[in-house]
């Protein structure tokens, strides 16, 4: 059992991490592409929407 837990720890760093790097790429690429960031702050703002649906189902 211990040997299953350490592998499905060690499974989920490493989708979080390509997660990581997928989006830290979609990020430079939105900057290159967008001379003003105004998709940027789209994105930010649905974030922000996001976080808050997020919080009213959990609380």
């Amino acid at each position: 059992m211990r040997n299953l837990k350490l592998t499905n720890g060690q499974g989920t760093k490493q989708i979080i991490g390509k997660l990581l790097i997928l989006s830290i790429i979609a990020v430079r690429m939105v900057f290159l592409t967008t001379p003003d960031f105004n998709e940027f702050n789209i994105v930010r703002k649905s974030n922000s929407a996001k976080h808050k649906i997020v919080k009213t189902i959990n609380n």
